[in-house]
Formats: C-alpha cells, structure tokens, sequence
C-alpha cells in the first residue's frame, strides 16, 4: 500500500498527530536548529531541574539518563525558539534499558506554539539516529518537548535535533538495482522465488516483509562484479506490530553489504526508508551482495521500493612492463651476492613469489634456470632461500637491435 502523505487530525484531543516518514534527504551529518543549544531538564510536573547540552553537543557517546517517570523525577526536555519554526525533520538517538539490556524507549515529541498550545505530537518516534521527515510540516512552532514516558525502564537521550529544511520529493531508478529480480528470503520456505516489484520504480507496487524467523523475511541481490555503494534508497511503510505492541514511528528493516568471501562489510539497522536517496558516512566498497530484511520479530513491514547507488568497480588489469630485461641483483646473508638477467615476465614471476612468501604464503625457495654458461649441463638450476635474502636491486634495460 502506498504510504499516505497525510496529517491526522484528533478533533477530539485539538491538536494534530504528525505521521512521520523514516529517511534522510541529505548528507549523515546535517546540523540542525538546536545544534549546540542548553535544553532545560523538567520532570513531568514541569518544573525546572536543571539544564543540559549533552543532546545537542553532536557527540553521540554523551547522554542524558532519564529514570523510569514519577511526579518528581527528571522526565522531559523542553526548547523555546527566539522566534516561530517550520519544523520538517528531526533526529534522535536513545535507548530504554532494562535489567542492562537495551530496549525499545517510550518517547513523545511535543509541539507547541506561541500560546503554548501544544498543536502537534510524535508518538513513540524513530530512535536509532538517522534523519526523520515529517510527512506534514509542524508550522509556527516556537516551544518542543521530549518526553520519556516509561513508567518501568530507565531511558538514555543520546542526541536530539530538529531542522527546517526544505526536501524534495524523491525520484526512483537510476540506481544499480534498477527492475532487478531480487531473491526472496525465507528461512521457511528456503527455495522462494524472485520478485522485481520493490526495484521497479513504482510505488504502487511491494512485498511485505514477514516477522524476521517467518516467511518472506526479506531479499538479497548477488552482483556480477563488486560495486562501491555510497548511498541507498529506500521507500516503506511503518512497520505493523502485533495488537500486544504499541504501533513506533519507524519501519523496522535491516540493510547489510558483503562481500565476495561472504563477510558482512556493513550494516544499518533502521536505515531511513521515506524514499529519499541517503548518502552514507563512508562508501562501502568490494560489495557483491545486497541484503535487506526484516529487523523485528514483532509484525511485518511493506517495501514499495528499494535502491542503491555507486559504480561497479573495474577488474585490476595487469600492467604490461615498460621494459624489456632487468638485472636482479640479491644479496644473500654471508656475503653472497647473485645477479640475473631476467626477462620482464621473469622477473614479475619472482617479485610476486617474494611478496607472496612475505606475507606468510608459499614455498620457501625460488628456482632461476640458467640459461647462460650451460656448459656441457643440460639445465642448471639455482635456488635462492627467501630467509636467507638481506636484499635486491632491479636495474631495467632495453634491448638495443644492432
């Protein structure tokens, strides 16, 4: 189903419940309106008990640690603008913590306007960092709140920020996995087929993603060559939990990279899915696998469309010799000192058997077959031990015709 640009108004409650569309339109490091500012620290009466920047510092180790919620306790963060916002985005990095394991975190973001009539709300929103659309734009904000509404756990805000920059809507294909037919992944059903609906550029088109452990838990792509992504695309909807659970902000689905020995070079956890094209904080190169599935074993997701972009990257072409000949000169521990006269070919035969011994691989001895001063021999042959070399020297050479 494709995602509803909508802003749901609660006539009964008079303010709005903004619908949020997890993703990022911009680069990882974007700076928004409370960058560097002191938020005060209220418990949920709303008296002031202190005041903090560790959520605006752009520090993402520093934290602020909010107790699970009573009367009196630290609960809620508050900013008053100088002047109106436009508020379009927001991040935010936290954990709830229970018995020392991570956990989901209870969080409302509020908006308020110059009456300080809170006039929209984010319930349960994204918290793993990346940027957050707002499907509607909160308009004439001039006070927001972070709430911590765990009434069991202990919850850390790690870093908080909100922008008002203009994003254009998003444009599909042009990517490297454009109309590709995808393998299915289901750890049920291991021998599932391809589907090319979430690579063709429609939003009218998807799958749902099972719960992770079920069926239809996601796809995989194998490249014929490696690539180097650097940005990804991704257009979902908000995951669907079970009835127990309360419905989070967020699409839940893990993006992974790999390479050509089967190793997980990356991974993003919760990556941003409104559509928008993401650029990544470093490029993942040698990748030969894509991978996204689901990230929760709590209800399922919809992908409309998935993307990612870079280049395929160029096989190393071996680089012919400039020269024709060389004198390898090595001189052996005792004193020794032997020379050769080699060919190009032969002589990039024994410099990829030195380095291949030095890092640990192959025989330890290397053979020159002498082709001069034969005698009455029918070959010579010498071996040079690689333990015993001290040092070499290549003098190249042209071969003159006379």
């Amino acid at each position: 189903m494709k995602r509803a640009l909508i802003l749901t108004v609660l006539l009964f409650l008079g303010f709005s419940s903004l619908s949020v569309t997890s993703a990022s339109a911009a680069s990882p490091n974007d700076v928004g309106l409370l960058r560097g500012k002191t938020l005060n620290v209220l418990n949920s009466s709303g008296t002031q008990l202190a005041t903090t920047d560790v959520v605006t510092d752009g520090v993402a180790s520093t934290y602020i640690e909010f107790p699970k919620v009573t009367s009196t306790s630290q609960s809620v963060l508050s900013y008053t603008f100088d002047e109106p916002q436009s508020i379009t985005a927001f991040k935010l990095s936290a954990l709830s913590y229970r018995s020392g394991t991570s956990d989901i975190p209870y969080i409302t973001v509020g908006f308020y306007d110059s009456s300080n009539v809170l006039v929209a709300e984010i319930a349960r929103p994204s918290f793993y960092g990346s940027l957050q659309i707002l499907n509607v734009a909160a308009e004439n904000i001039t006070k927001i709140t972070l709430k911590n509404t765990h009434t069991t756990n202990p919850t850390r805000i790690f870093e908080f920020d909100l922008f008002n920059k203009t994003f254009e809507s998003p444009q599909y294909l042009g990517g490297l996995l454009d109309n590709n037919f995808m393998n299915i992944i289901s750890p049920v059903y291991p021998n599932m087929t391809t589907t090319n609906v979430i690579t063709d550029g429609s939003l009218s088109t998807g799958m749902t993603f099972g719960k992770s452990g079920t069926t239809n838990t996601g796809v995989y792509l194998d490249f014929p060559t490696s690539a180097t992504v650097n940005k990804y695309q991704i257009s979902a909807n908000v995951s669907k939990y079970d009835a127990s659970h309360p419905a989070y902000n967020f699409s839940a689905l893990s993006l992974e990279f790999y390479g050509e020995d089967g190793s997980l070079l990356s991974s993003i956890y919760m990556p941003s899915s409104s559509g928008h094209v993401i650029e990544l904080a470093s490029p993942v190169s040698g990748v030969t696998r894509i991978k996204l599935s689901s990230g929760t074993a709590l209800g399922t997701t919809v992908v409309n469309d998935f993307n990612v972009f870079g280049f395929f990257e160029e096989p190393e072409v071996p680089v012919e010799p400039s020269f024709e000949r060389a004198l390898l000169t090595i001189y052996i521990s005792g004193g020794q000192i032997k020379e050769y006269d080699l060919s190009a070919a032969e002589l990039n035969a024994f410099l990829s058997w030195y380095d291949a011994k030095d890092a640990g691989s192959g025989p330890a001895k290397y053979k020159f077959v002498k082709t001069w001063n034969k005698g009455p021999f029918k070959t010579r042959t010498e071996y040079v031990i690689f333990d015993k070399i001290l040092t070499f020297d290549v003098d190249e050479y042209e071969v003159e015709n006379p």
